[in-house]
C-alpha cells in the first residue's frame, strides 16, 4: 500500500509547491508569527475539505477534465467561460510578479543589467522549444523543495530562536497561504494514475492528504529557517535578508527561486494558451503570440509595485475555485447536512480573512 501511496502523494506535493513558499516568511513575519502558523494549520483544514470535494465530483463525472469542463457538465457552458477568465486573470498577474521575481533572483548570483530582460527572453524560448531536458529537469524540481528547505532549517539550528513578533495579529498572510496550498488542479491527472488500483478513491483521497501534509511540514520548516537566520531583516523575496550575513545559502535559495519561478512561468504561459485557444476558440498560432506577448508587455510596468493588488487577485482566484469546487459537489446531490456546514463555515472563514486583509 505505502510503495503506491508514496509516488502518488510525491505528485500531489508537486501540484502544491511553488513560487507561493517565497512571499510566507514575509507575510508570516508581519502578520505575527505564531498567529501565522496557527492560521496556516487552518487554511490546511480548508484546502483539505477543497480537496476531498473535488475528489468526489472527479470520481463521479466519468471523463477526466480540469475544472472548467466539471463547472460546464455540472453548472452549464456559462460557468466553464467563468472559471477560464478567472485563470486567466491569475495568469496574467502571477507572470508579471514572476518577471519581477527573476530579476532578483538573477542579479543575487550575478549582477547583470536588465536581468528580467534576459530572463523573458530565455522563458520564451524555452516556452516555444518545448526542450525534453527542460520536462526532465522540471519534473525532479519537488526534489529540490524537499532538501532546499532542510538545508537552511540545519544552517539555522546554531541561530538564535525565533524573533518575537512585532506585529499584532493580522490576516495579511491567509490569502496568500491558501494560494501556495492549492494543488487541486493536479487531482483529475492524479485520478489517472490511481484508478488503476483496488480502492482506488481511497488510495486518492490518502495520497492528496499526504502530500498535502507534506507540503505544510516543508512550508512550515522553510518559514522557521528563514526567520531564523534573517531575523528582523526578513526581505519579501527571502534572498535579499540573507545576503549580507549568508551570502552562500542567498546564492543557493536564489538558484532554487530561479528555478521555481521558471517553471511556474511556463505553467502560466500554457494555462493562457488554453484559455484563449480551447475558451476563447482562437487559432493556435495567435493563442502562442498572445502567451509570448504577455511577458514581454510585463517589462513595461517593472518601475511599479503589484505586490498588494497580485496578492489579493491571487487571494481571489483560489475563493472563486473554492466557491466552484463547493457548489459542484453540492450539485452532484448526496451531500450530508453537516459537509454543507464545513463548506459554509470554509467559505465564511476565507471571506472573513479576506475582508480583514483589505482592511
Amino acid at each position: 500500500m505505502l510503495a503506491n501511496l508514496l509516488p502518488l502523494a510525491l505528485y500531489q506535493l508537486s501540484g502544491i509547491l511553488g513560487v507561493g513558499i517565497f512571499a510566507l516568511p514575509y507575510l508570516f513575519y508581519h502578520s505575527n508569527i505564531y498567529f501565522s502558523l496557527f492560521g496556516l494549520v487552518l487554511a490546511s483544514f480548508i484546502t483539505y475539505k477543497v480537496n476531498t470535494s473535488y475528489i468526489k465530483v472527479i470520481t463521479t463525472i466519468k471523463t477526466t477534465n480540469q475544472l472548467s469542463g466539471y463547472a460546464q457538465k455540472i453548472l452549464g457552458p456559462a460557468s466553464r467561460h467563468v472559471v477560464a477568465l478567472n485563470m486567466f486573470a491569475l495568469s496574467l498577474g502571477a507572470i508579471l510578479v514572476l518577471v519581477q521575481m527573476s530579476g532578483k533572483f538573477i542579479n543575487i548570483l550575478f549582477p547583470l543589467p536588465y536581468a528580467s530582460s534576459f530572463f523573458v527572453l530565455i522563458l520564451i524560448f524555452l516556452y516555444l522549444a518545448k526542450l525534453k531536458l527542460l520536462d526532465f529537469l522540471l519534473r525532479y524540481l519537488p526534489i529540490f523543495f524537499i532538501l532546499i528547505p532542510a538545508i537552511l532549517y540545519f544552517a539555522s539550528t546554531n541561530q538564535p530562536s525565533l524573533p518575537l513578533p512585532v506585529q499584532s495579529p493580522s490576516f495579511a498572510f491567509f490569502g496568500w497561504t491558501m494560494f501556495a496550498l492549492s494543488g487541486f488542479t493536479v487531482l483529475p491527472e492524479l485520478w489517472t494514475k490511481t484508478k488503476s488500483f483496488a480502492n482506488s478513491v481511497q488510495l486518492l483521497k490518502q495520497a492528496s492528504l499526504f502530500g498535502l501534509l507534506l507540503a505544510v511540514a516543508i512550508y512550515t520548516i522553510f518559514i522557521i529557517a528563514i526567520l531564523k537566520l534573517s531575523g528582523q531583516n526578513v526581505s519579501q523575496d527571502v534572498v535579499y535578508g540573507l545576503v549580507n550575513h549568508h551570502p552562500f545559502l542567498s546564492s543557493l535559495v536564489a538558484i532554487f527561486g530561479l528555478i521555481s519561478v521558471t517553471k511556474a512561468s511556463l505553467n502560466f504561459l500554457e494555462i493562457i494558451f488554453d484559455v484563449t485557444h480551447f475558451d476563447l476558440k482562437l487559432q493556435s498560432a495567435t493563442s502562442k503570440i498572445i502567451a509570448c506577448f504577455i511577458p514581454l508587455f510585463s517589462l513595461l510596468l517593472l518601475e511599479f509595485n503589484f505586490d498588494k493588488p497580485i496578492k489579493l487577485l491571487a487571494t481571489f482566484s483560489v475563493f472563486t475555485s473554492i466557491a466552484i469546487i463547493f457548489l459542484l459537489r453540492i450539485k452532484l446531490g448526496k451531500t450530508p447536512f453537516y459537509k454543507k456546514i464545513i463548506m459554509l463555515f470554509c467559505i465564511l472563514v476565507f471571506l472573513a480573512a479576506t475582508i480583514a486583509e483589505l482592511q
